[in-house]
């Protein structure tokens, strides 16, 4: 195939694109905190990133991301590996490109910063446009036909990774995804309509969403962007369902059947680019570009989103009624940063997950305060002390994991990590 990913989002045939590379390497062997980049250039495990990117191109991938979401040197620093932004990431296209041959396209993945902006934080916009430079010059040196600038929360800090990526390698296209996860916003309260709107001005080969809570999630983040900008190719990587913390371990209930449903339904509310983000296998990959090149299209006019349109509004008035069904609630903590709620009350059991942000706090956490190893990062999970509300398990779960939710629009990950350091 012809290596031109700006060509290939205009042929108006959608685009597979691979799953989660974190998940598989995960699975391979690679321990929680240690820096998954490090494989790229260790002689005993470079085969194993090789064969995720394997694997996904005969799943059926036209598009394969390098393993290099946290190679800036921002978040390499945490590692002390912030010297080596260059060589790790030009190493890991080199790997992805080896594979991928003329096959298919290879993108650079880069990842967000970890760093709150100014004046919210430190970092500057230059200081992040300079980093993201170093990042995509290793990329392009190893040979990728297009920069993948993903996960992202803040506006600037696109703009700022665009930047930087035009700026080390003007030749090349450049993609765009935030992530939607605080009830349909970014972290730091931008829409999918307000996204698109603004990214377009930056001339990108395709925008659009990955990460987050799962396929519902992502359905209506689609919708937004295609109503919102029709004429763009849009972009669509979920995560294979919610995650769920079960005897210490994430799992994600996306079966490939699931994630094949899901394909057909973002293709109907106008993706042109999909694949999945964490959770998914080359399995989920191979059943989504199975169900889109075999089976015919959805119809948009039958379908209902499964989740609503982000919009801005003022908060629901408490029903009047007493409320006289009670359930007993607990929150599931790591450290002091709440990951999930459960609930039971009436012979019935019930629980909540989080936003995306609170599970990603808490493994910025864990690499800051250098903890590796799952053991050691389910030795700090916990449920707090149960406690009882009035409703139903469903609604209790729902409530507190919202008022959690509003309660910390952003997690001090920081924090955690210091008092982890000291022992407080």
């Amino acid at each position: 195939m012809a290596r031109d990913v700006t060509a290939l989002f205009q042929t108006g045939i959608p685009v597979i694109l691979d799953g989660g590379m974190g998940t598989m390497l995960m699975a391979a062997g690679l321990l929680f905190g240690d820096p998954p980049e490090l494989w790229n250039v260790d002689p005993e495990k470079r085969g194993r990133v090789a064969a995720v990117h394997r694997g996904y191109l005969e799943a059926g991938a036209q598009i394969i991301l390098t393993n290099s979401f946290g190679g800036n040197p921002f978040r390499l620093k945490l590692h002390g590996l912030q010297d080596q932004t260059y060589a790790l990431n030009r190493a890991a296209a080199e790997l992805a490109r080896a594979e991928a041959g003329e096959r298919a396209c290879v993108a650079g993945s880069i990842g967000p910063s970890g760093e709150l902006f100014e004046p919210m934080g430190a970092l500057t916009y230059a200081a992040a446009v300079e980093g993201f430079a170093a990042q995509a010059a290793g990329l392009a040196a190893g040979g990728v036909d297009a920069l993948w600038v993903e996960t992202m929360s803040d506006l600037n800090e696109v703009r700022a990774a665009v930047e930087g990526a035009r700026r080390a390698a003007p030749g090349l296209p450049i993609v765009a995804t935030m992530t939607f996860d605080t009830r349909g916003f970014t972290m730091m309260g931008v829409s999918p309509a307000e996204a698109i709107g603004a990214l377009a001005e930056l001339g990108l080969a395709a925008i659009g969403g990955n990460c987050g809570n799962g396929p519902d999630e992502i359905e209506a983040v689609v919708y937004a962007m295609h109503q919102a900008r029709p004429d763009l190719p849009i972009v669509a990587k979920s995560n294979a369902g919610m995650p769920e913390v079960v005897d210490g371990r994430t799992v994600y209930g996306g079966t490939p059947e699931v994630m094949a449903l899901c394909a057909r339904r973002l293709r109907a509310f106008g993706a042109t680019g999909i694949g999945a983000c964490c959770g998914s296998t080359p399995a989920h990959i191979a059943a989504m570009a199975s169900a889109l090149r075999d089976l015919p299209p959805l119809d948009p006019a039958e379908l209902t989103l499964a989740a609503p349109v982000a919009t801005r509004q003022e908060a629901p008035a408490r029903r009047s009624r007493r409320d006289t069904t009670m359930a007993s609630y607990q929150i599931l903590y790591w450290h002091d940063i709440p990951l999930q709620v459960r609930a039971r009350g009436a012979g019935r059991r019930a629980s909540a997950q989080l936003p995306a942000r609170f599970q990603e706090a808490a493994d910025q956490a864990a690499m800051a305060a250098g903890l590796t190893g799952s053991d050691a990062y389910s030795a700090a999970l916990h449920w707090g002390d149960a406690q009882e509300r009035a409703g139903t398990p469903e609604e209790v779960a729902a409530a507190i994991a919202a008022e959690l939710d509003a309660a910390h629009p952003h997690v001090d990950w920081r924090a955690t990590a210091a008092r982890i350091r000291t022992g407080g």
